[in-house]
Parts: structure tokens; sequence; C-alpha cells
């Protein structure tokens, strides 16, 4: 396809470029040849009248123009292929697709491990790929990395569309045995007993049980950071360290471990869990149907954790 004397294939090889900064890399992910990419960028560079890539060592360090290109070649890319899903329409039964979502471990076990299940069901060709949240993700899916996001409301992107999916709050966790709590737990302990906490991505971005905690001016002593939420379970059992834990978690892992829930003793306030997309891929049928799904397990898992 061509528009104003340019080859839209063209775009896709500078998206992947702008990416990778790697003739090569490009080459051996488009299944092309290194000759048959570089032909393509010479291409780009008349079209343009831009040099678009200069080479630094190893690196096509792309130019300021290159650079101003990015997000609208990206955004150009995701259009056109809401235009062909448009086109094609969408049946769950007989689809083959791939979905990309970025979310936690946490939302992964309490939401996204049902979501397919009920898929395998529902439609059996779609497949779920689950990439970690990290400080990015609102640039994956501008990028079309990811199809959706899952993330607390206090993290959503502003520029995206976004509708809620549950809620939840925070219970306190310790092991069974441990010998220095009873059947519930005073301010006092929950301040000066020791504590797991999360630590996540190179920048370790509080996590919103401290947010919370610090709005009311209180702060926990966290011995030790686990890097995920999911070994936050494990890393109290056989010690007398304590750790606050989204409920719905809290709930499976005491289902699977010797694990005591405590309500906390200061009401921290609960959170939504919010679903986003990228605003050009919203009349997508395919994206449609999977909000929708995604909408429905969530309001069941809802209504049956009441």
């Amino acid at each position: 396809m061509r528009f104003n004397r340019l080859d839209l294939n063209l775009l896709v090889i500078l998206d992947k470029l702008l990416a990778e900064e790697s003739v090569s890399k490009v080459a051996q992910q488009l299944n092309m040849t290194q000759s048959a990419v570089s032909n393509a960028l010479r291409r780009l560079r008349e079209y343009f009248e831009d040099e678009l890539f200069v080479q630094v060592g190893r690196r096509m360090v792309p130019t300021p123009f290159a650079e101003m290109l990015g997000a609208q070649v990206r955004d150009t890319l995701v259009e056109l292929e809401r235009i062909s899903a448009s086109r094609a329409g969408f049946d769950p039964a007989g689809e083959e697709r791939t979905f990309t979502l970025i979310t936690s471990d946490y939302a992964f076990l309490v939401f996204v491990a049902e979501v397919v299940r009920r898929l395998r069901e529902r439609a059996p060709g779609i497949r779920i790929r689950t990439v970690l949240t990290t400080e990015n993700a609102a640039e994956h899916l501008r990028q079309g990395v990811a199809d959706f996001l899952i993330v607390p409301e206090k993290r959503t992107v502003e520029e995206y569309p976004r509708e809620p999916l549950f809620k939840d709050d925070f219970v306190c966790v310790c092991w069974q045995d441990n010998p220095l709590i009873g059947d519930s737990i005073s301010l006092e302990q929950y301040l000066n007993l020791e504590h797991v906490g999360t630590s996540m991505g190179p920048t370790k971005v509080p996590h919103i049980d401290d947010e919370l905690l610090a709005a009311r001016g209180f702060r926990r002593n966290i011995t030790i950071y686990a890097p995920n939420f999911t070994l936050v379970a494990d890393a109290v059992m056989g010690t007398d360290r304590i750790a606050t834990m989204h409920r719905r978690s809290a709930n499976i892992w005491a289902r699977r471990l010797p694990l005591r829930l405590l309500e906390l003793p200061i009401q921290l306030g609960g959170f939504t869990q919010m679903l986003q997309w990228h605003k050009h891929r919203s009349s997508d049928p395919g994206m449609a149907w999977m909000r929708t799904f995604m909408r429905d397990v969530a309001a069941d898992i809802s209504s049956s954790s009441k």
C-alpha cells in the first residue's frame, strides 16, 4: 500500500529500527535480509530527506527528526491495525489471536488467571501473554507492544481510556504459629514488628499501602523487601515478621500456606483495579470483545467474594 508515494510497509521497518537501533535485529525480527532492511532505510532517507539514523559504535542513533517521527509512526501503525481488524470482524469461538496484558503478579493471581481459565471454554484460540508492570507501561501501550494495562486507579495513564474491574483492600498477614501475635494486632504491634515489604522496578516506586500509611502519618518497620507480591507470603513463613497484603491475594495464599489473616489496626481504605487500552484501538472488534469478557469476569469474582 502506498500513500503520497510512500510505501507504508517502510513504516513498519522504521518503527522497528527506532525500537531496536540495529539493522541486524530488525532483519531477524521481520524475517528479512540485512541488505533488504538497509535498502528500506535508504528509501526512507530519500523520502523524508533526513539521515534518520547515525551510526555510533554498534548503535544506530536516531536523529531529532526521526525521534519526532517515532510517535506519529507508531500511532499510524496502530490505527492501520485497528482498521484492518474492523474489516475482518471478530469471532471468539474461531478466532486465533494473542492479547498482551501489562499487569502485576497480584492482578494475575486474583484476576488474569481466571480470565485464562474461562477463555479456554469460550475462545480456545485466544492466547494471553502477560508482561509485568514497569514504569514504561504507558510507553508500551503507545507503541502497541501491549494491548491492555491493568493497574490501580492511582497508577492509570491520563491519556488512555479506562474502566474499573474490581475493588480490593488490605489485610495483615502472619505465619500461623507467629508467637508474637494473638487473634488481633494492635497499632503499636503493627508499627513495631518487622515487616516484609515489596520493592519492584529500578526506581522502587512506593506501593499503594505505603502511600496510604504515609498519608496518615505512619511508617512500617520494613526489614525485608520482596521483589514482587507473590513472594511476600513465603517471606513471613516460619518467622515473627508480618506483611500487609491485598485481601484477595491473601485469601488465596491462606488456602495454600499456614497463614493467619488479621484486620489492620488502622483504616487504610481500598483501591480499584482499572483496565486501560490505546484510544486508537477502542473500536477494534477483538479488543472490544476482550474488554467485555474481562469486565464480566471481574463482575463475577467481585460478586462471589461478597
